[in-house]
């Protein structure tokens, strides 16, 4: 997979960035049937460049997140790639207020069918996030898939 390495620093407040980063949002997730898929695709490109021109930008988390979320919708289903721009969410900002560790969980739990990597990451979800509602789902799953119901 073409997806930038983990160890990528973004710390800088970069304006050109940002402002491709509010452009790709006014496409993100707008529109219906063809016009929802090219739309998807326009978001896609304007955050893929953000990553290639701007690797230092503090917007590299939410465009990897954003990213994720574009390749696990209906317009790609391409789940490996989704699940890899959810571990760089959170690996360019561990304290991300992104729910990137239970979406990569989900996917390895019910697209992927990768148990033992959804347990992995259901449990990171434990000891790195703090919405309650985060813990209860992981709670659950690690229940359900490690037998312990």
């Amino acid at each position: 997979l073409d997806v930038p390495p983990p160890n990528l620093n973004g710390n800088a407040n970069v304006p050109e960035a940002n402002k491709l980063f509010t452009w790709a949002m006014q496409y993100k997730d707008h529109g219906f049937g063809l016009d929802y898929t090219d739309n998807q695709r326009r978001s896609e490109l304007l955050f893929q460049e953000i990553l290639t021109k701007y690797p230092h930008s503090d917007k590299i988390s939410d465009v990897a997140f954003m990213l994720g979320d574009i390749y696990e919708s209906k317009a790609y289903r391409m789940y490996y790639r989704a699940v890899e721009y959810y571990h760089r969410c959170y690996q360019w900002n561990p304290k991300t207020s992104h729910e990137a560790r239970l979406r990569a969980a989900r996917l390895y739990d019910k697209q992927l069918n990768n148990r033992a990597k959804a347990l992995e990451v259901y449990r990171e979800v434990k000891t790195h996030e703090v919405d309650p509602r985060r813990h209860q789902e992981a709670d659950r799953r690690i229940a359900e898939l490690s037998g312990t119901k």
